[in-house]
């Protein structure tokens, strides 16, 4: 009995693992290269600005690099008409400002969330409450990038739905029923360093493989810097493109639109720290003295650190 049920979770073990490589494998002959932009910056643009800005400033930059203009510049002007495309749709635009492509968040946090680590059936420890079917509705509607209604299995199955929420809702730092949902993202946050380990590993694989000709496509550069990014990101509970002064505290999305104006500039703590004091004050001025000093002493533990 006992050699059976050895047997039995070293069987599961290769089943898990072997399906966890086929999901990374699917996912990175999907992916297709592309070199990442800003179009904020590509029209040269506040990332604050309304629509009728974009609109107007796109009309300026066309009068100068509009392929017809003596001063026409065709390449430029392609990149310009997609930044413009890209801005001037709502969900493109809230895509390009929380995640850096019009796309949303990649597929290996859909491939983590897909673990069968996280399935009750192959996993006895994780928690499936009655709870769940009113909480977990709900949060997905605090969540618009989920993706939740994909047929395609195993990210269509119940359990890979509420992972994918619990890490989304980890990433967007929103509050969870602390004695419910909240214990289930602390639950699957502590099995997430060995499994992207794992991803880690299959990748490795794969690209090994793939050199041999084993398999008939190599792991794109996009899918590998994806799955590395997932540890750091899941330590900051920070989506990957959202600004590093998130992470100081008290620090929010209104403070860090002040600090993204073309007059200030500041996109990292180094800039923030070089500011004269009364223009960084100024510019934390919804922070209590208090709080202000918070983010001072955040700082220097930083520089303090090897």
């Amino acid at each position: 009995m006992i050699l059976f049920f050895f047997l039995f979770r070293k069987f599961s073990f290769i089943v898990a693992w072997f399906l966890l490589v086929l999901m990374i494998y699917k996912i990175s002959t999907l992916e297709r290269d592309y070199v990442e932009y800003d179009p904020f910056e590509v029209l040269q643009i506040d990332r604050g600005a309304t629509t009728a800005e974009i609109k107007k400033q796109y009309r300026k930059l066309s009068l100068v690099y509009h392929p017809d203009k003596e001063t026409g510049d065709e390449k430029r002007f392609m990149k310009i008409a997609k930044a413009y495309a890209a801005l001037t749709d709502d969900e493109s635009r809230k895509n390009w400002e929380e995640f850096g492509n019009p796309d949303g968040p990649g597929g290996a946090l859909m491939i983590l969330a897909a673990s069968m680590e996280f399935d009750k059936g192959h996993n006895p420890e994780v928690q499936e409450r009655e709870s769940d079917n009113v909480e977990i509705p709900m949060l997905i509607k605090d969540l618009p990038l989920l993706a939740e209604k994909n047929k395609e299995r195993p990210f269509c199955h119940p359990y890979s739905v509420k992972t994918r929420a619990l890490l989304h809702s980890h990433l967007s730092r929103l509050q969870l029923p602390r004695n419910t949902l909240d214990q289930d993202r602390i639950y699957v946050l502590s099995k997430c360093p060995g499994l992207v380990n794992e991803m880690v590993s299959c990748v490795s694989q794969l690209v090994a493989l793939a050199r041999m000709g084993r398999v008939a496509h190599t792991p794109t550069l996009d899918t590998v810097e994806n799955v590395m990014k997932l540890s750091p990101m899941l330590v900051q509970s920070l989506w990957e493109n959202k600004s590093p002064l998130l992470q100081l505290p008290h620090f929010n999305d209104d403070i860090l639109r002040h600090c993204l104006t073309k007059k200030r500039n500041v996109r990292t703590v180094r800039d923030l720290i070089a500011m004269k004091e009364d223009d960084r004050r100024s510019l934390l001025r919804t922070l209590s003295d208090e709080q202000y000093i918070d983010v001072l002493n955040c700082w220097m533990m930083k520089t303090l650190l090897p």
